[in-house]
């Protein structure tokens, strides 16, 4: 959090560009990432860092009521221990590790990500879903989608 306030957004893309996609085909993602978060407020970007260092739920998980699915990249810079015993908090909790996936998982690994999704959903709301495919959408569609842009050509994106 403390560096986030006193670095360059330039850098710090790049920092968290590498951390996020560090194989050498990953150019396009943190090209895109580094897009999206240099285009971001500083201000409500530190707020936010702020507040999420602050956030301690942990002890809290046991009271999730819905079907819940964890997805970790079997990569990540955090633990899967720690979220396996996250996943074990939460009663009837899937969890699933994508392999060759670190912290960005919807954005490195679309495709399978996708696949777990769709199919949890499906397991749960089958009558509701039955004529719904979710996309296979890109990386780069997928970065930008969870960073909530939404693509309008291939060089033009807004936020939603």
């Amino acid at each position: 959090v403390g560096m986030a306030a006193f670095c360059s957004r330039s850098y710090l893309a790049k920092v968290m560009g590498q951390r996020l996609f560090p194989k050498p085909e990953q150019e396009e993602l943190r090209a895109a990432m580094a897009d999206g978060f240099c285009s971001m407020d500083r201000k409500a970007y530190i707020k936010t860092l702020f507040a999420l260092s602050g956030l301690k739920l942990r002890h809290r998980l046991h009271r999730l009521t819905v079907p819940t699915m964890l997805v970790s990249g079997d990569r990540d810079y955090w633990s899967l221990e720690e979220k396996q015993a996250d996943a074990a908090r939460i009663p009837q909790c899937r969890f699933e590790i994508i392999e060759d996936s670190g912290h960005a998982t919807p954005a490195d690994q679309p495709g399978r990500f996708n696949e777990l999704l769709e199919d949890f959903l499906r397991a749960r709301f089958s009558d509701s879903l039955s004529s719904i495919k979710l996309p296979k959408v890109s990386p780069l569609q997928a970065s930008f989608a969870s960073a909530g842009l939404a693509q309008q050509s291939s060089d033009s994106f807004t936020y939603r």
